[in-house]
């Protein structure tokens, strides 16, 4: 089977390998975006690459493919990941071998449910929708994660099996690190399994917090709520998004996502156009949202406090 560059596969990485979904770790473990042009074959096909080693890669370093050179940019120092950002130096020093940086293609599954984990990430930027459905097709999303969040650290630490599905909502990039050595490092380092297991009480407060606010509050409010999230992991004002999309997230029909949308545009506090919506007024949006956003942000800063 051949895979284009929308999907996502995550191969392990030696110190220095320019990998199919352009991620690269040279051998000082500097985090490196890499433009590579490449074709992958699996079913127990060696992979191909084309355009695939950096003019910097040890000469040792195994990869497949030709050795025409990729087009590299390093950045020194942690990623831009809140949670790889609270452990300290020694306790980072642990896992910065195993870290590989890739893209998040918007639309991608990283996880489904039922299935082995294979990686967990710590996205950079971007944002991954984490959903659940039922076997009628239907699907709600539970959670919006992004650079203040682990995506797959409870279930590696546990049987491994994703218990919902991860989609890529908004493109960006993560830091990936394979389940064997996720654990590894959960085992040697009290610091990160704490960090682990405040995460994801973090995450079960998120999805308990998402349950009510479908249950109790009106959709004006809900989509409010879900708007400022993404905007928060976003910083941008500007979404690539469609009604549909959002529907989808929020459980609810188009129309009604539609009819809300309209009266959010009316009062000047969004602007929307197809496949897009803009955040006009923040403030009235804030407003406009039920409490669940701001009691959400305040458990994470509570949990999260002493780093």
């Amino acid at each position: 089977m051949r895979i284009d560059q929308r999907a996502v596969f995550i191969f392990a990485a030696n110190a220095a390998s320019c990998l199919p979904f352009n991620g690269y770790m040279d051998n000082n473990t500097t985090i490196t975006i890499c433009s590579c042009r490449w074709q992958l074959d699996i079913e127990g096909v060696t992979p191909t690459f084309e355009n695939q080693r950096p003019k910097n890669q040890h000469p040792g370093s195994r990869y497949p493919g030709n050795t025409q050179d990729c087009l590299c940019m390093s950045a020194s120092g942690p990623p831009p990941n809140q949670m790889l950002q609270m452990l300290d130096a020694a306790d980072f020093d642990l896992l910065r071998p195993h870290l590989v940086t890739i893209e998040l293609v918007r639309e991608t599954v990283l996880d489904e449910a039922g299935a082995a984990l294979r990686h967990v990430l710590f996205p950079h930027d971007g944002t991954v929708s984490i959903t659940v459905s039922l076997s009628e097709g239907q699907t709600i999303e539970v959670a919006m994660l992004g650079r203040d969040s682990i995506v797959g650290g409870g279930a590696a630490l546990a049987d491994g099996i994703a218990a919902s599905d991860a989609v890529v909502l908004f493109p960006g990039t993560a830091s990936a690190v394979e389940i064997p050595a996720f654990r590894t490092v959960a085992n040697a380092s009290i610091a990160f399994r704490s960090l682990i297991i405040r995460h994801e009480q973090a995450l079960l407060a998120r999805a308990q917090q998402s349950l009510l606010c479908n249950a109790l509050h009106p959709v004006e409010a809900r989509l409010a709520r879900w708007l400022l999230r993404a905007r928060d992991l976003s910083d941008r004002e500007t979404l690539a998004l469609t009604q549909e999309t959002l529907a989808q997230m929020m459980g609810v029909r188009r129309n009604a996502v539609s009819l809300v949308a309209h009266e959010l545009q009316r009062a000047g506090i969004i602007s929307y156009s197809r496949g897009q919506i803009e955040i006009i007024d923040l403030r009235a949006l804030e407003a406009t949202s039920c409490e669940c956003h701001a009691a959400v942000k305040a458990h994470h800063a509570r949990l999260f406090a002493s780093h």
